[in-house]
């Protein structure tokens, strides 16, 4: 039987798919690029569902967010985001700690969890197949590709309006349910994280500019989310065959490959190709429907499951690979908060880890990690002595590497914890200097 055949006989409305939900199922859904109308179908099922576990990244508001609906949803979140926030806060909803690289299914396999794989309905969205009846993950694979081929039951919602990229596809044979939708605007979804601030985005230029000091040509990239890490972008310009390596990118990239300041000339590794799981996009970003158009059928542009792009090893294994991310804290011996205040979830640490420590596996490699020195409008020290009871910390002292503020730029690795805090304190504000000094004698001096 042809593919087109076969397309035609999974076709089904939302209401439908919805209806493929039973009490005490566990159901994982796509981290963006979601399926909205059919989620939202499955809440109104609310009274008729008991105990139906619901997995993924809520990067939109979804109506088991709010109080009401525990008995019908049990919501887990893998990365905390603002519509999600308050409900963590609250504890009705369960934050699981997550490192992408390590959810490639292969665990699942092997009988150990996975808050991703082995869901007994996964929904996802992708585009029109081509002519022989493959599927692209958009410019959002994340998870995707895995949760899929690891699903009892798949819902796939046709969307042509997405990006066909070039990596991971999907062959319509192993999708059991489509959704036909119209074609969406990619570049007006709604931010699942703050637009950065005007004035802390000026702020970070400084940071942008020092970190882009310790880019050499021909580097390997990454840059996470943040305003400071992503604040790099704009002092690249005059740099030479850079690649780009990184769990994903955002539209200022694309006009960096366009411009020939990204190439991948020099990669060891898919040389010439910019490698990623995702194109971040801001709403209302003037860059993003142009970037959306530059990576639609671009060989030169690979989207892979976020396992495989996290994967450790294959990070290290990239020459002169530097990891570009920000923190929202550290304290004097450099323990960096990236995900959490104090011993509340705020976000995740995505691939900010693997990527740290990769790269100091990399030949030539090296980590940088950019803050803003102040917070509350520099009423607060993001650096201090030490950090509160109970603070989550994601990154080992030990991978703390360049540390970049407002500041001036250090570099930690070598240093006893004297040196260490002697280093911070040279990158804090003026204003909180002294009493961090005092601290510091009073914990590290006899």
């Amino acid at each position: 039987m042809r593919w087109q055949d076969r397309y035609r006989g999974k076709l089904v409305t939302p209401q439908q798919a919805a209806a493929l939900v039973k009490p005490g199922q566990r159901i994982v859904a796509s981290l963006s690029l979601k399926p909205r109308e059919v989620l939202l179908e499955i809440a109104k099922r609310a009274g008729e569902l008991r105990g139906v576990e619901v997995v993924s990244h809520w990067n939109e508001d979804y109506p088991w967010l709010h109080p009401g609906m525990e008995e019908s949803f049990r919501v887990k979140e893998c990365f905390v985001l603002r519509p999600s926030r308050e409900a963590v806060r609250d504890r009705r909803l369960d934050w699981v700690p997550v490192i992408f690289g390590l959810y490639d299914g292969v665990r699942h396999s092997d009988g150990r969890s996975s808050p991703y794989h082995g869901a007994d309905i996964f929904f996802l969205t992708l585009t029109p197949p081509n002519t022989r009846g493959y599927c692209s993950f958009g410019h959002a694979h994340w998870y995707s590709p895995t949760a899929l081929r690891t699903a009892a039951t798949v819902v796939a919602q046709i969307d042509p309006g997405l990006p066909w990229t070039y990596g991971d596809t999907v062959h319509l044979s192993e999708i059991h349910y489509l959704i036909e939708a119209p074609p969406s605007q990619p570049e007006a979804v709604p931010p699942a994280l703050p637009v950065p601030d005007p004035a802390e985005w000026e702020q970070a230029q400084v940071i942008g500019a020092l970190t882009a000091d310790l880019v050499r040509d021909g580097d390997t990239i990454q840059i996470g989310i943040g305003t400071p890490s992503e604040a790099v972008m704009d002092f690249l310009g005059g740099k030479n065959d850079l690649g780009m390596d990184s769990e994903l990118i955002f539209p200022r990239i694309t006009q960096l490959i366009a411009q020939g300041v990204i190439t991948g000339a020099r990669r060891n590794r898919r040389r010439g190709k910019v490698t990623t799981s995702c194109l971040w996009l801001y709403p209302n970003d003037p860059l993003g429907r142009q970037a959306i158009d530059f990576i639609h059928r671009n060989r030169n542009m690979e989207f892979y499951d976020i396992a495989h792009i996290c994967r450790v090893p294959r990070i290290a294994a990239n020459r002169n690979m530097v990891a570009i991310n920000t923190a929202l804290a550290m304290d004097l011996v450099g323990q960096a908060v990236i995900d959490h205040l104090g011993p509340t979830p705020i976000s995740g640490p995505g691939g900010q880890v693997e990527f740290c420590v990769g790269s100091h596996y990399s030949p030539g490699g090296r980590s940088i990690t950019c803050l803003l020195s102040t917070a509350r409008g520099g009423k607060a020290s993001r650096i201090v002595p030490q950090l509160d009871s109970g603070t989550v910390v994601q990154v080992p002292l030990s991978y703390i590497d360049y540390v970049v503020t407002e500041n001036g730029v250090v570099n930690l690795e070598g240093k006893s914890r004297r040196e260490r805090a002697e280093a911070i304190i040279s990158v804090a504000h003026p204003d909180f200097q002294p009493e961090l000094r005092r601290a510091a004698r009073h914990l590290f001096w006899p």
